[in-house]
């Protein structure tokens, strides 16, 4: 059993593996070591096959989902190892594998997802000899996918504080670097850090045969340096996290032309999103201005604030769509609540 879990391990390395036994799932060696402080579970130890005794810790099956949202939510990768047939009928040991992997990018649990925030997981890319980054965004609770190109490392800190994902992806030598031009918003927000699929975004046949299995054409940034060997990869490292891809159908600007993106130094002096002072989020302009009544009022108020309008035309349209409401009444809004 134990050469079972050490085998499973290996293919997930950098994920804490919950290893299905019976009514719960265990968590052995260094894993247990980490998590059981934080997860408040008593850590005991048992025979791994050897002279030698390896820690563990455990949660009942019915109540596991909650320990791998909390530690989700903390920034941590988790991998879900299940048995993959009926243990009245296996023969021998009882065959378990990978059947999920839950990150803070690659996750639709409620309860490891923050309301009035989007989850994204973002794809950075820095295109050799150019001096400009490929950044794609993906989001697999909404299904969206945005995708474009920064000149400048000031652009690019404003463009990832706005898109605030929870998850980055780049290429693996190139992470010291990326971790130092975004050090002012992993300040303020831990990030989990993963490397890009190196032999997608070398190999445009596998990335145009991705994008065809998903979009159903073979290119989808024809003018964005590496764009489609980006988004192919990034959408390769959800599908390894045994996520469907069925909810991404389009991919949209990373900036759209009638928006300018504020950066990060207005973000802070205007108190966007948290006090400059105190770091409050209670304190923000969003936090008084934010009477949404769903998640995705609040994320799409929230990205009118960090994107604003600058052309006429959409702030009109949503002038004349809030005077609509207001001639409504009280009544007949509550209507059109419901």
């Amino acid at each position: 059993m134990m050469q079972q879990y050490y085998g499973i391990k290996a293919t997930r390395p950098d994920a804490v593996l919950f290893f299905r036994m019976g009514d719960f799932f265990e968590v052995f060696g260094d894993d247990a070591l980490d998590v059981a402080p934080k997860l408040d579970l008593t850590l005991t130890s048992r025979e791994r096959g050897d002279s030698a005794r390896i820690a563990f810790c455990g949660v009942p099956h019915h109540r596991a989902e909650a320990y791998w949202n909390k530690l989700v939510a903390t920034g941590h990768r988790v991998a879900i190892a299940d048995q993959i047939e009926d243990p009245s009928t296996a023969k021998g040991l009882v065959k378990r594998a990978v059947v999920r992997v839950l990150s803070p990018g690659c996750t639709d649990a409620t309860d490891a997802l923050t309301p009035d925030e989007p989850n994204f997981l973002c794809g950075i890319y820095e295109v050799p000899g150019q001096n400009v980054w490929t950044v794609c965004a993906a989001d697999i609770t909404t299904g969206e996918v945005r995708l474009g190109q920064v000149a400048t490392a000031g652009e690019l800190a404003g463009v990832v504080s706005a898109l605030s994902p929870k998850e980055i992806l780049t290429r693996a030598f190139y992470e010291p670097e990326l971790r130092e031009l975004l050090q002012a918003f992993l300040q303020r927000q831990p990030v989990l850090f993963g490397p890009l699929a190196e032999s997608i975004l070398s190999d445009a046949q596998a990335a145009g045969s991705c994008l065809q299995h998903v979009f159903h054409v073979s290119t989808v940034a024809p003018d964005v340096a590496a764009g489609d060997g980006l988004v192919a990869a990034v959408l390769t490292h959800i599908q390894r996290q045994e996520i469907s891809l069925a909810c991404f159908r389009r991919v949209s600007p990373l900036r759209p032309p009638e928006r300018f993106t504020l950066s990060q130094t207005t973000v802070r002096d205007l108190e966007l999103l948290q006090s400059s002072r105190t770091g409050s989020r209670e304190q923000s302009l969003f936090a008084h201005v934010n009477a949404c009544v769903s998640p995705m009022g609040q994320r799409y108020l929230r990205d009118a604030l960090l994107q604003p309008w600058c052309v006429p035309a959409p702030i009109l349209e949503h002038h004349d769509g809030a005077a609509d409401l207001v001639a409504l009444g009280d009544g007949d809004l509550a209507q059109v609540r419901a």
